[in-house]
C-alpha cells in the first residue's frame, strides 16, 4: 500500500508525514465534499529517501502486515467468542448463558488486543518513505539546511 504526503518534521531515522485519510474516501461520491475526506494523519515513516521537511515523499506499507492487522481486529476474534459459546453450551440448558458467555469472550478478546496491538504500535514502524515526489522549493539539493 503506497500514500502520498508532505513531511512535516523528522529526526535521526524517521520523518513524520501528513497524509490524507482515505480509508472511505476512495469511493465515496462527495470526493472532498466531507469534514472525513478532509482530515490528515500524522504518520512516522522510516526515512529511507533522505527526505527533508516540506518535501513530498511516496510512504509504502507492507501489505501483509496491513493484512495481517485486519485479520486480529476483524476474524480472529470471533474463535474464543464461538468457543466459550459451545464451551457453556455444553454443559448448560438454555441460550441465554452461552450468547453471554460469547459476548464476554468477544469483549474481552478486543480489550487484550487493544491493548497488545496499542502496545507493539508503539514500538514498530512498519512504513517507509520509498522516494521524493517533490523537493522542498527553498533546499533543492536536500542538504538540510
Amino acid at each position: 500500500m503506497t500514500q502520498k504526503g508532505t513531511v512535516t518534521d523528522k529526526d535521526d531515522h524517521y520523518v513524520y508525514v501528513s497524509v490524507r485519510q482515505t480509508t472511505a474516501c476512495d469511493g465515496c461520491h462527495k470526493k472532498d465534499g466531507c469534514s472525513s475526506c478532509a482530515s490528515f494523519l500524522c504518520v512516522k515513516a522510516h526515512n529511507d529517501c533522505g527526505a527533508d521537511v516540506g518535501d513530498e515523499v511516496e510512504i509504502e506499507a507492507s501489505s501483509g502486515r496491513i493484512l495481517l492487522y485486519a485479520f486480529l481486529v476483524f476474524v480472529f476474534p470471533f474463535a474464543p467468542a464461538v468457543a466459550a459459546y459451545f464451551l457453556v453450551a455444553s454443559v448448560t440448558d438454555g441460550l441465554f448463558l452461552p450468547v453471554a458467555a460469547a459476548v464476554a469472550a468477544l469483549a474481552l478478546f478486543f480489550l487484550v488486543l487493544r491493548v497488545t496491538l496499542d502496545r507493539s504500535a508503539g514500538k514498530r514502524c512498519d512504513q517507509r518513505a520509498s522516494r521524493i515526489l517533490v523537493k522542498r522549493a527553498d533546499n533543492p539539493d536536500g542538504d538540510g539546511a
